[in-house]
């Protein structure tokens, strides 16, 4: 019977599980994930009970920082890798170490931290107030605002006095938004009692570590009392300056001038008032001015506004400022600026227009001083931001916070109020024209005032805070124009896609339109590449909407087979047409070939170019105001062009000096242009310097010719038979020698090349070192001239060796070990004494030339053991040699049958007890003697030869190539193996069956100084392994 295992799966809330850390399972789990107190400090923990290190994000959507060092939440005064300083929070109210935002004092210095808590720096805020380089709020002429002992207090303060927190340290920490850094000093304060995410019912702030109590209060605010806007009269003094808009090219002057249009609309610009208020108007309109072309600065100056009700009596005053906005058009699409009339960057305003004064004031609970409250006083709702309606401009948020409350105003049930600097930050809904966005309010309970904090912390909680509502128009619809129809004064010859249409080059062409009203500027005319102009600048009609114009002249950079005719209007085109000319005009270029691009090989830069033009159908008065161009630049007057005695041909003379100085890439090309002709490109591809080549690079000896091959003499006025050779060592001051035709060289007119006689050219017969010489050669009469280096090598002898060892019956081998590449042993003769060897051959084998003497050649001239040789190459000294023979007497040569490789692992399959090999494979044979030097057992041959047969009938093999000693790395012993698949062709291919076996071979073993020894093997033929 099969036990089964039924696994059930109980759906658990997760904080419920039991703490699975300590009890040794392979998948722990801890109880609560998140921010734990180990007993001296928070740490932030992932479900499996590690710590996480870097930023986090906890469940209430704040951002905080562990450090990446040890895990422990980082409070006060934090650097990032990246150079941004953040503050978090110290204050034990339940937001310990929350990455804090908006306007913060701190240490009695004001600073600003975006939405995402870093800390602005030399900018101006979103909400118009400057930060200095230490990100304190000051005023642009320096002046630093302190209010000592204000805000949170720290030890350290970022500032003139700051003292260096240290460079950042990246180690490998992780988060849940990847990110690492390390912290800046820091003091803990005493520990929070509750987690940092969490809200306690009453916190108790230690006293020096109250939240800030003001934001930035700009002079001029009347010594920070509130104006009645209402009362008394107010005027205009002056205007906030007004900061440059940047933004990248789209691509075309259309496209980019919707984008700015889109962008400023409806942005805020700020004014100063007598009563020290600022108060901000919205731009509804704009004039632009300017190209909206990459690189340029456009101004914009406002046409409308729309100002407070409460000043609606100062806006006729506001009109009378000249305000101008510029933007900076980059240069690409990715942003890259280089205003062509750079400016003093400015940034536009974006302010609240129903506001006068953009100071942010300290959180206030009116008439909440002196008076007493109730037990249960608490908050009861809040003042709900009116909704705005306002045009569409992109899709992000930012773009509309001139429209954003700056304050939420609390009410309380002993009807007291509550006003709060507003935070706004998220949204609901959709961007568009005709849509609403909902915008949230980012406020919470510690941004009350600290002194109502506690007491209205939890009602604060269960109001919650408001919302804002921004509602997008409906898109404007122009009514459409009316399309206009554009035809010409003839029938297309086909339609499809598109109309083709054929003219004749000298013909009128007539564009005629209908339901057309204008004066013709709006409406764009495209021909050939060059062509683009408006209707009105051709002759244009505006009664009967008909245009004309010669057709040539819709092609300004000559006569095309067609072009495309394009009539735009509106955006749109109202036609688009291929154009096909026609005409019975034409030029040829004597001996250029046919078509429209002549081309003229080896022309010589020496003297001037002549060719002849002939012109069919093209009037005299025509052809005299043809131009030849190269590039955009008119040469005609560069050249020459004369009228010959036969009617329509002219002589076209180029000048060596315009061509020597337009050469480019080997040759010269220019245009000619005829009304009524097709455009002619004519190239001259210019001969190349005169050189010279020779047939080796690796050098010569004395012995041999150098042969010089000529290229790109023009040979006009000189032969090849009477140029001028001279010769010298290719070292300084040397002196020329003059060469001497048939003595010194010799010249082969048909293929134009000069072999040099080195011998007598040198004027020696050796050389005992290495020489360089240059050999000149010149046509004096055609001015051409060139030169090239011989390098000559000292003189050499040949070095010969014996290749093997000499056996009885059997050839002998040499090796000639001193040739240079492409040399061969063809013509190498062997003499004994005044006596030339007979019979020589050469084979290879193991890519490596030997000359073969037959044994018995050999064998004639061995005297008391040895033959003494010389042996011969032309242009080589020779080289005389010994061969002494050796004995092959005493012990038996070392060595017998082997059963196995060197490594012993692969056992030989044996017929009748020997082993047996393969016809063209690798045969081994044992050394019983580990003892004996290698140096001896490389002389070994191996003579494999039918079993029963002498010695002489077969084939020795040496050692060399593939065949080796072997040796086993553990015991030392050795083998010989004889690769025989280099000898497939004397050996391999003769191998046999003998019936159903293998056929037996002998191997003779010859050792220098040893008796031969006899093994016998079996071969499998060629092919079997």
């Amino acid at each position: 019977m099969t036990a089964m295992l039924t696994l059930s799966l109980v759906s658990v809330p997760f904080s419920s599980i039991s703490n699975a850390a300590n009890t040794g399972s392979m998948f722990s789990i801890v109880k609560d994930i998140g921010f734990q107190y180990d007993g001296k400090d928070w740490v932030y923990l992932n479900a499996f009970g590690n710590k996480i290190t870097g930023w986090v994000t906890a469940p209430d959507g704040y951002k905080y920082h562990m450090n990446v060092q040890n895990g422990i939440m980082d409070t006060g005064w934090f650097l990032d890798t990246d150079g941004k300083w953040y503050f978090l929070n110290e204050i034990s109210d339940g937001t310990k170490g929350r990455v804090m935002t908006g306007w913060n004092w701190i240490d009695g210095y004001c600073y600003y931290f975006d939405q995402n808590g870093v800390m602005a720096a030399s900018t101006f805020t979103p909400d118009h107030y400057f930060v200095n380089k230490d990100g304190q709020w000051s005023e642009t002429d320096g002046t630093v605002h302190y209010v000592e002992g204000k805000g949170i207090r720290t030890r350290k303060v970022l500032g003139a006095n700051r003292v260096e927190l240290g460079k950042p340290v990246v180690r490998g920490g992780s988060g849940e938004s990847g990110g690492s850094g390390s912290s800046g000093w820091r003091e803990r304060p005493t520990e929070p009692e509750t987690k940092p995410s969490e809200t306690k019912s009453d916190p108790k702030p230690m006293e020096s570590e109250t939240e800030p109590q003001d934001t930035p209060e700009p002079s001029g605010d009347n010594g920070g009392k509130k104006d009645d806007r209402k009362g008394g009269a107010v005027s205009v003094t002056g205007i906030k300056p007004l900061r440059a808009v940047c933004v990248n090219f789209k691509g075309d002057e259309k496209k980019t001038r919707q984008y700015i249009e889109k962008k400023i609309k409806n942005s805020g610009i700020s004014f100063y008032l007598s009563n020290g208020k600022l108060t901000t108007a919205i731009v509804t309109d704009w004039e632009l001015q300017g190209d909206a072309v990459s690189g340029s600065i456009m101004k914009a100056r406002p046409v409308s506004f729309r100002v407070d009700e409460s000043y609606r009596d100062i806006e006729d005053q506001l009109k009378k400022y000249d305000v101008t906005l510029s933007i900076e058009i980059s240069n690409s699409e990715s942003g890259s600026f280089d205003p062509k009339n750079p400016t003093e960057p400015e940034q536009p305003t974006l302010e609240d227009p129903t506001s006068e004064d953009p100071t942010q004031e300290e959180p206030t609970a009116e008439n909440t001083e002196n008076k007493k409250h109730p037990d249960n006083w608490a908050i009861t709702g809040y003042v709900q931001p009116e909704a705005v309606e306002t045009d569409y401009i992109d899709a992000e948020l930012s773009s509309y916070q001139a429209y954003f409350p700056k304050t939420i105003t609390f009410k309380t049930n002993d009807g007291t109020t509550i006003t709060i600097d507003a935070r706004w930050n998220g949204y609901s809904g959709s961007f568009g024209p005709g849509k609403e966005i909902c915008v949230k309010c980012d406020n919470g309970y510690e941004d009350l005032p600290s002194d109502v904090r506690t007491k209205l912390m939890d009602s604060f909680e269960n109001i919650g805070t408001p919302t804002f509502t921004i509602r997008f128009r409906e898109k404007e619809t122009e009514k459409p124009k009316d399309k206009i129809k554009v035809t010409l004064d003839r029938e297309p010859v086909s339609e499809g896609s598109y109309k083709e249409y054929r003219y004749a080059f000298d013909e009128e062409l007539c564009i005629e339109l209908s339901n057309y009203t204008g004066d013709g500027r709006d409406v764009s005319i495209t021909g050939a590449s060059g062509f683009k102009t408006t209707l009105d600048k051709l002759s244009f009609d505006a009664a009967t909407g008909k245009a004309s114009a010669d057709v040539s002249d819709f092609m300004p950079s000559g006569l095309t087979n067609y072009f495309w005719l394009t009539v735009e209007y509106d955006g749109e085109n109202a036609l688009q047409a291929k154009i096909n000319v026609t005409t019975d005009r034409s030029v040829s270029f004597k001996n250029g070939g046919t078509g429209y691009s002549p081309r003229y090989e080896n022309v010589s830069k020496k003297k001037d170019f002549e060719t002849e033009l002939s012109f069919v159908n093209v009037p005299s008065e025509d052809i005299k105001k043809l131009v030849f161009v190269k590039g955009d630049a008119d040469i005609t007057d560069q050249l020459g062009f004369t009228e010959t005695e036969e009617e329509g041909v002219y002589r076209l003379t180029v000048p060596s000096e315009f061509i020597k100085s337009n050469i480019s890439w080997g040759s010269v090309s220019f245009t000619l242009k005829c009304r009524g002709v097709m455009p002619v490109t004519v190239y001259l591809s210019v001969m190349r310097d005169p050189a010279l080549s020779k047939d080796k690079y690796q050098g010569y000896y004395v012995t041999e010719n150098p042969v010089i091959t000529l290229s790109n003499f023009s040979l006009d006025k000189n032969s090849i038979s009477d140029l001028e050779l001279s010769l010298a060592k290719n070292v300084t001051g040397a002196e020329e020698r003059i060469l001497v035709k048939n003595e010194d060289y010799r010249i082969s007119e048909n293929d134009k090349k000069i072999t040099i006689i080195s011998k007598n050219a040198l004027q020696t017969e050796t050389l005992e070192e290495d020489i360089k010489y240059r050999l000149k050669v010149k046509a004096p009469l055609d001015e051409d001239e060139a030169s090239i280096d011989l390098d000559y090598k000292k003189d050499r002898a040949l070095e010969v060796i014996l290749a093997g060892t000499i056996i009885p019956d059997m050839p002998v081998y040499l090796r000639i070990t001193n040739l240079n590449y492409g040399e061969t042993l063809e013509d190498v003769e062997i003499y004994a004494g005044e006596d030339k060897l007979q019979g020589l051959t050469v084979v290879e084998r193991n890519f490596v030339s030997k000359i073969c003497i037959p044994y018995e050649t050999f064998s004639k001239y061995v005297k008391d053991g040895k033959a003494d040789l010389t042996v011969k190459k032309p242009g080589i000294k020779s080289a005389d040699l010994s061969i002494s023979m050796p004995e092959f007497t005493g012990e038996d040569a070392p060595v017998e049958t082997a059963l196995t490789d060197n490594y012993g692992y692969s056992k030989f399959e044996l017929q009748d007890g020997i082993p047996v090999f393969s016809g063209k494979g690798d045969v081994y044979i044992k050394v019983t003697d580990k003892e004996i030097p290698n140096d001896i057992l490389k002389g070994t041959v191996g003579v494999f030869h039918k079993k029963g047969t002498a010695p002489g009938e077969g084939v020795p093999v040496y050692i060399e190539g593939y065949s080796e000693i072997c040796s086993n790395y553990s015991s030392k012993e050795k083998w010989i193996k004889f690769a025989l698949y280099t000898y497939r062709e004397e050996l391999g291919k003769a191998v046999v069956m003998d019936g159903d076996k293998y056929s037996v071979y002998t191997i003779t073993v010859y050792i220098p100084g040893y008796k031969t020894v006899d093994i016998d093997v079996a071969l499998k033929p060629d092919g079997g392994y």
